[in-house]
């Protein structure tokens, strides 16, 4: 590749991007207010998640928004947003099938050439700054979005990391590198947060290391069954940092310093941070190893899924 840098070193340079960059950081209101369709692919479909949680939203994915436009709904959605870092993938298919239910259409891009703006009139394509990035990262991106929405300061939550986070890390390399597996422990309020740490450990390690990621509440129910020592919790969550419930504090579990009050940004930052450091621990870096030729064959992928699912009699 390229672009040799780790997860981590990409978070600390997109916030500093974002600091450079915070006047051009703002959303629209997104049509009128009521009930919305919010349509995005992997973290996209995460963010907005973050982004509309407080409007009456109905969300679907790349592989649910075709069933969400068909199902009637009293009273009527008479807008949607498709959120696309790219505005490419699967996102033109999202806003023609906007377009075709009549809805007013809005795309919230990083892609100033976005294929799917071209059916969208200049004041329903809203853009957030982002920098270059290797493939899948799509840090500067969803972060900018969501830093768009709640505000928060990406300057203070970059010194956060560097004063606080990285001496923590530091200081535990030794059982980042020695874990067979991990388990990353969140707050409830950051439920879309962990779908998308969930993504970027996916992306990063596929199956060469378990990486799972609950909420507290979550994960006392039956999650932690099937336990192994070598599983490393990870808490981004002080809800029992004293007292550990899950893990053993120092052996089998690390606490985090998290900024209080914490938003989204926040904690998808720190979050995609301490997942970089662990990338940066192991000797094997698959992703590295897999990525150009992963790149030129993701959209051949995303095509073939669409002309088998075009070609299927499943009703």
């Amino acid at each position: 590749m390229k672009d040799e840098r780790l997860l981590h070193k990409v978070v600390l340079d997109a916030l500093e991007f974002h600091v450079e960059h915070k006047d051009d950081l703002r959303l629209p209101d997104f049509g009128a207010p009521g009930r919305i369709f919010v349509f995005g692919s992997g973290n996209a479909f995460a963010a907005g998640r973050i982004i509309f949680r407080d409007r009456d939203a109905v969300f679907a994915d790349e592989g649910q928004y075709i069933h969400a436009l068909q199902v009637d709904r009293d009273p009527p959605i008479e807008c949607g947003v498709v959120l696309s870092a790219s505005g490419g993938k699967d996102a033109p298919g999202m806003v023609k099938a906007l377009l075709a239910a009549g809805l007013d259409t809005y795309l919230l891009t990083c892609n100033k050439g976005a294929p799917a703006a071209e059916p969208l009139d200049e004041g329903h394509v809203v853009f957030t700054p982002a920098e270059p990035e290797p493939i899948t990262y799509n840090t500067s991106t969803y972060v900018g979005m969501i830093l768009a929405h709640t505000g928060e300061d990406a300057g203070a939550i970059r010194e956060h990391i560097e004063s606080r986070v990285k001496p923590f890390i530091d200081e535990h390399l030794d059982l980042l590198r020695g874990a067979g597996a991990f388990y990353l422990l969140v707050h409830p309020d950051f439920d879309a947060v962990r779908e998308m740490l969930l993504t970027k450990f996916d992306e990063l390690f596929g199956p060469m290391i378990n990486g799972r990621c609950y909420t507290p509440e979550q994960t006392a129910h039956a999650k932690t069954l099937v336990g192994w020592d070598e599983e490393l919790f990870i808490s981004f969550d002080p809800l029992d940092a004293a007292d550990p419930i899950f893990g053993k504090a120092g052996k089998t579990r690390l606490d985090v310093p998290m900024p209080k009050p914490c938003g989204p940004a926040a904690m998808v930052s720190i979050g995609y941070y301490v997942i970089g450091r662990l990338q940066e621990a192991r000797t094997e870096d698959w992703y590295r190893a897999s990525a150009d030729a992963y790149k030129r064959r993701q959209q051949d992928l995303i095509d073939g899924v669409k002309r088998a699912r075009a070609a299927s009699d499943w009703p």
